[in-house]
């Protein structure tokens, strides 16, 4: 593959360098210029992806991520806790989530790519669970079992979510 890939990119640079030879007259003229314009083109989409490899990092972050597990059918209650979970974790964690040590993720535990969720949390209905990622590999977490006593007495359930989540990144 990389191989191939050398082939295609070195013969593009040579292409791009010399062009593709001139022809003397009439409609080639134009067929020229088009063909010119098409190895511009892939040689420009082969940079960007040549560079877009480039800046990818070569060791996962390691961060802690906010997740609220839900289903599609969602009430009142699941759409208030999710946003009441989701303002707590912008306003009194702005700093840590620009330095991308913390992340907020809503997750439709419906979805087939989400299911696995159910199982490796033990997930019964919806819920907010820390998960602490060292190296792209999840190390600990933890399910904030009082959140759905403490729904209906909002600055009681910011303030837990924010010890919760400030307990989890302290302990980093």
């Amino acid at each position: 593959m990389i191989v191939l890939l050398g082939c295609l990119v070195g013969g593009l640079a040579y292409l791009t360098a010399n062009g593709p030879s001139k022809p003397s007259f009439g409609p080639l003229k134009n067929a020229r210029v088009k063909l010119q314009d098409k190895h511009t083109q892939t040689w420009s989409f082969f940079e960007r992806q040549i560079s877009e490899r480039a800046a990818v990092p070569s060791k996962p972050a390691d961060k802690v991520i906010v997740y609220y597990f839900h289903s599609t059918s969602r009430g009142f209650s699941c759409r208030l806790m999710e946003s009441l979970a989701e303002e707590v974790v912008k306003t009194e964690f702005g700093a840590d989530l620009r330095r991308a040590r913390l992340e907020f993720r809503s997750v439709n535990t419906d979805k087939p790519q989400n299911r696995h969720f159910i199982n490796d949390y033990g997930l019964h209905t919806q819920s907010i669970v820390l998960s602490e990622f060292r190296g792209g590999r999840e190390v600990r977490h933890k399910i904030l079992v009082r959140i759905w006593a403490l729904l209906h007495q909002k600055a009681g359930l910011q303030r837990h979510i924010q010890g919760e989540v400030r307990a989890y990144l302290k302990a980093r």
